[in-house]
């Protein structure tokens, strides 16, 4: 009877030490990530670890074509017209969708050069 003790209290020591870890790091990813603010309120980072558009920074940082970092407008970055809802679902699959935005300085102001968002026409996008 005394070694049935000791292993319910390792597995009940087990359960809070590792189900709480298991907790943590899971409300560690589904939280929303912070952002700092440039002097207009408006936040700026990467994207790198975000779970959706809608916890994205106002400005997205990414190399523009000219090799400076810089940020993107996240309005541009995500357009909220659904490529389905636009005319270029009509294009064949695989037609190139490029097209280029500004890319800014921190202030998200002063334009420092722009970056290619490049996609090909998705089968499910077509339908």
């Amino acid at each position: 009877m005394h070694s049935t003790k000791k292993i319910a209290l390792v597995a009940a020591l087990g359960g809070l030490l590792f189900g709480g870890s298991l907790t943590a790091a899971t409300a560690s990813q589904t939280a929303a990530p912070t952002f700092e603010e440039n002097d207009s309120g408006e936040t700026f980072g990467s994207i790198a670890n975000i779970a959706s558009p809608a916890v994205a920074p106002d400005l997205i940082l990414v190399y523009a074509n000219n090799g400076a970092l810089g940020y993107v407008l996240r309005s541009d970055y995500y357009p909220t017209t659904p490529l389905k809802d636009t005319p270029t679902a009509q294009l064949p699959v695989g037609t190139s969708l490029a097209r280029t935005i500004p890319v800014y300085a921190e202030d998200g102001e002063t334009v420092i050069g722009d970056f290619t968002l490049d996609a090909v026409t998705p089968i499910s996008q077509t339908k």
